[in-house]
This record gives C-alpha cells, sequence and structure tokens, in this order.
C-alpha cells in the first residue's frame, strides 16, 4: 500500500466514524430544539441590526468581528491520522511523508471552506449596515480568510519539523498578529489590497518554508501529540452527545462538589449516590449540563419581550433534560450492581430525582435572568418562569418515567 492510499483509508474510516454519530446526535429532539432556537437568534439579530447604525460607535463592533474571524481562522487542526504506532511502521518511509501531509493540508482545507463561508454569509447583514459592504466584497473577504487559514496549516505543517516550543508559539502569535492587521486593513480600508498583500504572503511562504519538501525530517512526538489533541477535541464534543468509543474523560474528586453528594445509608438510595457521583465527578456529564445552562442564560438575555421566547425558554430546559437521558444507562450492566441484592424499582426514582433537581438548578439561575432582563413587567416574568415550572414537571413526572420504561 503506498502511503497516499494510506491516508485516504485513514480518512475515510475516521469519516464513517463520525457520520454514524451524527444520526443519534441530530435526532428529532435537538433538530426540533434547534430550529427554535435558531430562529429565535436570527429574529433577534435582524432586530439588532436595524437599530445599530443608530447606536454610539457602531464601527467599534467592526473590531469585535475582526477579532471573532481571526479565532475562527485559528480554528481546527491539520489532519493527519497518524497513531502510535507510525513512529515505527513509517519511520522508514519518511521521504515520502511530504506526499502524505499534502494530502493532509488539502484535506485540512475543506472544513473552513464551509465554516468561513457560513460565518460571513451570516455577518453579511451587519456589515453591510455597519460599513456598506456589498456582494462582490465581501467575496474578495473570502478569499483573503481562505488564504489566511491556508497559510495557518503551512504554518502548522511547518511546525512538525524540529523547531523548539518558543519557536512554534512565535510563529503562531506572529501569524494572528498578522491576520487581525490584514482583515483591519481589508474591513477597514482596501479589501482588494488586504487581498493582494494575503496572496503576495501565501506564495512567499510557500517558497521560503516548503514544509512538504522531502528529504526533511519530521518530528514524530510532535505530529503525534498534535493528531492526539486534536482527536481528543473531537471526541469531547462528541461526548456531549453520545457515549463514544474512546476519549472517555477521566474521574475527578471535585472536593468543592462533595457537600451535594448524598450519603451510602439505609434509609436512601444507593442509586441515588451513584448516580449523583457519576454525574459530579465525570467531566463529561458536568461539563455537559454546566455548558448548556450557561448557553440557555446567554440566549434568554437576548431574546425579546414576546410570548415565541416561553417556548424558547421551555425548549431550553427540555434540551438540558434530554442530553442527559444517557446518564440513567451509566449502571445497566455493572457486574457488582447485578450481584448486590437491590431492589430495581428504586433505580428510576433515583434518577428522576437528580434530574429534576438540575433542572430546578438550571431554572433558579434562569430565573435570575428573566428578572434582570425584564424587571418591572411582573406579569410577563410570572408566566415565563410558570411555563419552565411547567415543562420541568412534564419532563420529569410524565415523559421521563415513560422513555426509562420503554429503554427497559
Amino acid at each position: 500500500m503506498q502511503i497516499e492510499e494510506l491516508f485516504q483509508k485513514r480518512r475515510s474510516e475516521h469519516q464513517r466514524q463520525i457520520f454514524r454519530y451524527f444520526k443519534y446526535i441530530f435526532n428529532d429532539h435537538f433538530v426540533v430544539a434547534l430550529i427554535f432556537l435558531l430562529g429565535a437568534l436570527m429574529f433577534q439579530y435582524a432586530k439588532w441590526v436595524d437599530h445599530l447604525p443608530q447606536t454610539p460607535h457602531p464601527s467599534a463592533w467592526l473590531w469585535i468581528w475582526v477579532i471573532g474571524m481571526t479565532l475562527l481562522i485559528r480554528f481546527g487542526h491539520l489532519a493527519t491520522y497518524l497513531n502510535e504506532a507510525d513512529i515505527v511502521f513509517l519511520l522508514p518511509a519518511e521521504h515520502a511523508m511530504g506526499n502524505y501531509m499534502k494530502l493532509a493540508y488539502r484535506y485540512s482545507l475543506l472544513l473552513p471552506l464551509g465554516t468561513l463561508a457560513v460565518a460571513l454569509i451570516a455577518s453579511f447583514p451587519f456589515l453591510q449596515a455597519v460599513h456598506g459592504v456589498t456582494w462582490p466584497i465581501l467575496g474578495v473577504i473570502y478569499l483573503t480568510l481562505v488564504l489566511m487559514k491556508a497559510i495557518d496549516l503551512k504554518v502548522q505543517s511547518e511546525n512538525g519539523h524540529h523547531y523548539t516550543t518558543i519557536d512554534r508559539h512565535v510563529l503562531s502569535f506572529g501569524m494572528s498578529l498578522a491576520d487581525v492587521s490584514l482583515l483591519s486593513f481589508g474591513i477597514l480600508e482596501r479589501p482588494v489590497g488586504a487581498l493582494l498583500l494575503t496572496g503576495g504572503f501565501y506564495v512567499a511562504m510557500s517558497y521560503f518554508l516548503r514544509p512538504f519538501e522531502a528529504g526533511r525530517r519530521w518530528d514524530w512526538e510532535q505530529l503525534l501529540q498534535s493528531e492526539a489533541n486534536r482527536q481528543q477535541q473531537i471526541q469531547a464534543v462528541l461526548g456531549l452527545f453520545v457515549d463514544v468509543q474512546k476519549g472517555e474523560q477521566t474521574v475527578r474528586r471535585r472536593r468543592w462538589l462533595d457537600l451535594t453528594l448524598p450519603a451510602f445509608n439505609r434509609t436512601r438510595s444507593v442509586f441515588q449516590g451513584l448516580y449523583a457521583r457519576s454525574f459530579v465527578r465525570e467531566g463529561a456529564w458536568f461539563g455537559l449540563w454546566m455548558r448548556l445552562s450557561v448557553i440557555g442564560a446567554i440566549l434568554l438575555f437576548f431574546l425579546p419581550n414576546h410570548p415565541l421566547s416561553w417556548g424558547i425558554m421551555g425548549l431550553l430546559l427540555l434540551l438540558s433534560g434530554i442530553q442527559l437521558l444517557p446518564l440513567s444507562r451509566t449502571y445497566q450492566r455493572h457486574p457488582l450492581l447485578q450481584i448486590y441484592p437491590l431492589d430495581p424499582s428504586t433505580k428510576q426514582p433515583a434518577f428522576q430525582q437528580l434530574l429534576a433537581k438540575l433542572l430546578l438548578l438550571e431554572w433558579g439561575l434562569f430565573v435570575v435572568i428573566v428578572v434582570g432582563r425584564f424587571f418591572g413587567d411582573w406579569p410577563y416574568i410570572l408566566i415565563s418562569l410558570g411555563i419552565m415550572l411547567l415543562v420541568i414537571g412534564a419532563f420529569v413526572g410524565l415523559y421521563l418515567p415513560h422513555r426509562l420504561s420503554k429503554k427497559r
């Protein structure tokens, strides 16, 4: 097998694994909640853009946009699909690794092409309202961003050779500074000039760096570490929604949350303690609930005073509850629980109690946001809080027992 065919095979296997998870992530409940959330964000975004020219110093938002696009350019790593065994079996073929890395470079550029296009199309109303950007100028900006991402991937490829850590950080920081400068110049002054400068920089870097030149030695430890970090980030994102085969997070003590854990005694269900400890000490569940709570609070802060916002509030709580449902299967096949004489009927109420506490904590956070956001409009506030409590009660009391009994 040629080394180029090896990359194609590994890429295909990884894509099949990712697409297999997608059908579980984008289930009916999540898609419906996502549609409503996107609709609410688009409505609020359009309303904000309409009032943006009347606000003081609207052009100041351009600098925030420049920083955000710079971070988006820096997002995404070179996909090499290397593993630990390659340091032994591919080392004799190191002279051909340049062709392998070229394929990795071209493939890694595909996803940013779509991501940058979506980000620019979403930014077009804002750029048009603040700076009068037209569609042809937006195309010029898109080409500039694509060239910047291509340069970033070339820098990542060059970092795969033998350099010190300080040299790698200095090179990455210099590229970020150059991106901010070119974007600022392109948006605020001359977009075509920024495109020409970026293109010239890309040609010069391709000529002087030559990261894929045959005969150069690769730093295998750096390549393997970079790919391991990339795979770990992907698995961490997938682990928020489904049970992944690898990349599971380790259990941590979190002493500052020990007071929230129920004690194991005869008067309480053993499953209450088990579920509570799994949630608090396993990073997947605790991190998932924290992220959903923070994202929900941010969305609530920007929601308008409209009856449709009540539905969004309920969907945020439903989304948190649905994403925590797989926690109920944590001790489904544990051998010690099969041997120890436990009453299986206490398992479902214990999980219901834990999920009710988590949703009520999230409801308390939403109460603070809603009261602070719509202070004075007490009828709207009371209706909002009542609807969210009704959603929690219906989900925990009606939907959850049906769902758990169906899974069992």
